[in-house]
């Protein structure tokens, strides 16, 4: 430990004049953390958390309070109530919203925590049964940025034999968490069997592990960068280029856009997302949680709030020439209306009225002088995205005939008899 507080000032690169806010749950590692940052002279402020779980919780509080008190150490007390059935994923979450709004208040944005090498085998042995990407694979790392917190691991590379060492050489007072030895959790199961065993087999495995993290973060950190260099401050990703990354790149690119909108990372998500974007289908959605799609666009592809889709058909009126006031989406009149909105002339023989305004229906049929085309057809022809054709409007009469697409087709087979101008107030600019 005499050589890790050499090191420590110089290796963990933070600012050391501003107030470290430490989470100290009262067990070894983290009074060991707390007794060795104070004895580093740094400003600290502790928050406990009472998870109300065991029954020496209270006197766990209470012999961190004392140990607060004695050093006059600022001390932040929170008892947590959790009704879930995932008990400490939601233990974790409610953890670091209280911590940062601690270093919130405190215009701080660090956050340290005690886990060390025996903590990140076990993370290490998680990710591997449950999947993860790259950096997930590592672990954990000593400095983690999360928005405007950085969350600070200043043991992360030191094994609990250490602390517990340090903790009986300074009479470090501390509290065993008798729930460490229950098989009720997934990292205990762990820790209680399969940890075991793999000492047994060898004996330097932790130190292994430390070496396993640091050369999976230095890649990641290298492929992360390629990743963002890739993106340059855009969310969309421009496929053509995409298909050029190496498959390590690609997969991260993909991550960091989840990462960034916060939806959950799975492997299998991941490697979704590239089949879909790397086939040669132009249009595609891809579910992410109930916020989020990715969809994919022909050339490009980006991550888009959710929108349930609703059909819509409106009855299109006719214009009353004599007022300026358009309350309605579309109208239509047999002279043209002086108007800066989308405006086409139909000329017609026979059509009937009334007219409709709706979205694409399956089965649409667009005419032309030499034929019929399907419109599912045309909009692949025309390179129209799909979030585009699920709002198109398509301006039909009462017999469902297709008249006008604003934008992108009109019908110019209904005859030469009359005309019939129709607005669209939603558009821009006279079409031609």
């Amino acid at each position: 430990m005499r050589k890790f507080a050499r090191q420590f000032q110089h290796e963990i690169d933070i600012d050391f004049k501003k107030t470290l806010v430490v989470s100290v749950s009262g067990g070894l590692d983290s009074m060991v953390l707390l007794d060795f940052l104070r004895r580093m002279n740094l400003n600290l402020v502790v928050v406990h958390f009472n998870h109300q779980k065991r029954a020496n919780s209270d006197k766990e509080a209470e012999m961190v309070k004392e140990y607060t008190e004695k050093y006059h150490i600022p001390f932040n007390y929170y008892k947590l109530t959790i009704n879930s059935s995932d008990f400490q994923n939601r233990a974790r979450i409610l953890r670091h919203r209280h911590l940062e709004e601690v270093a919130s208040r405190l215009n701080t944005p660090y956050i340290v925590t005690a886990h060390h090498l025996d903590d990140l085998l076990e993370t290490v042995l998680i990710s591997l049964t449950r999947g993860s990407n790259i950096l997930g694979y590592a672990g954990m790392r000593q400095i983690t940025e999360i928005g405007n917190y950085t969350y600070v691991k200043p043991f992360l590379y030191l094994e609990k034999a250490e602390l517990l060492d340090y903790a009986n050489r300074h009479r470090v007072p501390y509290m065993e968490d008798e729930s460490n030895y229950t098989s009720e959790y997934l990292r205990n199961r762990y820790r209680l069997t399969l940890v075991p065993i793999m000492k047994q087999e060898n004996p330097n495995l932790l130190q292994m592990i430390k070496q396993y993290n640091m050369q999976l973060v230095a890649a990641y950190d290298d492929i992360r960068s390629q990743a963002i260099a890739f993106l340059d401050d855009r969310e969309t990703i421009n496929i053509p280029r995409f298909r050029f990354l190496s498959t390590a790149v690609q997969d991260d690119v993909i991550a960091y856009l989840l990462e960034t909108n916060k939806v959950n990372i799975n492997y299998r998500l991941i490697e979704r997302i590239r089949k879909v974007l790397l086939s040669k289908k132009p249009n595609q959605t891809v579910n992410l949680s109930n916020q989020f799609q990715l969809v994919k666009f022909y050339e490009k592809a980006e991550i888009k709030p959710t929108s349930e889709f609703y059909f819509k058909k409106i009855r299109i009126k006719e214009a009353d020439p004599k007022s300026k006031v358009h309350l309605d989406e579309f109208s239509y009149s047999s002279k043209r209306v002086n108007t800066t909105a989308l405006q086409v002339r139909i000329s017609y023989d026979q059509i009937e009225f009334p007219l409709w305004a709706r979205n694409r229906l399956d089965g649409d049929i667009l005419e032309y002088d030499y034929g019929r085309k399907k419109l599912k057809k045309f909009l692949i022809d025309e390179k129209i995205p799909m979030e585009e054709r699920q709002n198109l409007w398509i301006i039909t009469d009462n017999q469902d005939r297709i008249l006008w697409i604003p934008n992108h087709y009109i019908n110019q087979n209904l005859g030469t008899g009359r005309s019939l101008y129709i607005t669209f107030y939603g558009g821009k600019d006279d079409e031609k």
